[in-house]
């Protein structure tokens, strides 16, 4: 192998640290948008409902994508324990804006679903989440939302591989 190619393949130092330190603002950018992302999460739980909580949201959110699940798959799904889901899904359901009923498929458990305003709560807000989003990038270039998206989605991937 040629002096060329080995310089291809082995990084430099230079590389190293340009490369450390793109890494190190990536860390700092998705913290402050986690951040972010955070705050708007709270807004919009309190925009469905003054007194929902933000794991209430994402149970909520989680049902309106998956359909009815069982309790304990909502647990796992949002990576809590089954009493915090409990306690979640019981204000859920206090609030209106889920229902319980006995799970045709297993008659032990019961299964959750989003109600009609808990459904017509959260597509209100999550139209008024993607038109504040459409303003935000409305500036943008086209192809520029689409690399973000497109980068966005092969770090999801990456992610999703180390799990």
């Amino acid at each position: 192998m040629c002096a060329g190619n080995l310089d291809q393949v082995t990084p430099s130092p230079t590389t190293e640290n340009d490369h450390a330190a793109a890494v190190s603002e990536m860390e700092r950018q998705f913290a402050a948008l986690f951040v972010q992302a955070r705050r708007a999460i709270r807004e919009r739980a309190a925009l469905i409902h003054p007194d929902l909580t933000v794991l209430g949201f994402h149970t909520l959110s989680t049902l309106v994508r998956r359909g009815p699940q069982q309790q304990s798959h909502l647990a796992d799904w949002l990576s809590v324990d089954k009493a915090a889901m409990s306690r979640t899904v019981t204000h859920l359901v206090d609030l209106g804006l889920a229902d319980r009923s006995q799970d045709p498929r297993d008659r032990r458990a019961q299964q959750i679903a989003v109600t009609d305003d808990g459904q017509s709560r959260f597509e209100m807000i999550s139209a008024h989440q993607r038109a504040h989003l459409h303003e935000r990038l409305g500036t943008w270039p086209a192809e520029d939302v689409r690399q973000l998206a497109g980068l966005l989605a092969r770090f999801n991937e990456t992610a999703a591989d180390g799990d």
